[in-house]
């Protein structure tokens, strides 16, 4: 009995790149905890998600206050304005 083909080429493409992405993160990741930072590798995640935490909620007040749909550049835009 034949197998039905469920995934095609993208499919198949977006499994390898985030495999490959994904281990390299984490293997990094451990290996930086453990030649460089070793205990303190814990603070550094706490210190990393709290800024990832700040810029989600500026991004939250972005939004809100510039009501066009947009994305990093409409917001530098409307904050910073055209430098060029």
């Amino acid at each position: 009995q034949l197998l039905k083909r469920t995934f095609g080429f993208w499919s198949l493409l977006a499994v390898g790149v985030g495999g490959t992405v994904g281990s390299g993160i984490f293997v990094l990741s451990g290996a930086i905890a453990r030649d460089n930072a070793g205990p303190a590798s814990i603070i550094a995640w706490i210190l990393a998600g709290f800024a990832c935490l700040l810029t989600a909620l500026s991004y939250c007040e972005l939004a809100t206050r510039i009501p066009a749909t947009g994305s990093t550049y409409s917001f530098s835009y409307h904050s910073i304005g055209e430098i060029v």
